[in-house]
């Protein structure tokens, strides 16, 4: 689990997870709540991995403590998917200011969406 943002060693995690989001992930947000039909609608952030990078998502999702891990039908990939709340935040809490590619304002409305749904939290952008 993660318990500081930067080791000894210099490694930046939330840096990397900024960086790897940025570079083959996605942050999906729903446009509302709930479905036509009444159903909850979720947010999630997926990040792509090669199928020889599964130790590295498997590393990624112990780090995280959330998500989980799905072979892509198709083509040579796994997808890191986390959807649950306590997950979201968490990214949040460790990708906000780090990124620096237009994905950022699927962040921003990754923290729009949370603040709507729990009006407990209060997520600075």
């Amino acid at each position: 689990t993660v318990n500081s943002n930067s080791r000894r060693d210099g490694f930046n995690f939330s840096s990397y997870l900024a960086g790897l989001i940025e570079g083959d992930g996605t942050i999906i947000v729903p446009k509302s709540l709930r479905s036509d039909k009444g159903k909850l609608n979720y947010a999630s952030v997926q990040i792509v991995f090669h199928l020889k990078d599964l130790p590295l998502a498997l590393l990624i999702q112990k780090e995280l403590g959330h998500g989980s891990l799905a072979r892509k039908k198709g083509v040579n990939a796994y997808i890191l998917t986390i959807n649950n709340r306590e997950g979201l935040l968490l990214i949040v809490s460790l990708i906000n200011g780090k990124m620096r590619t237009p994905k950022i304002k699927a962040l921003l409305r990754l923290i729009d969406w949370l603040n709507l749904k729990d009006q407990n939290i209060n997520l600075e952008k």
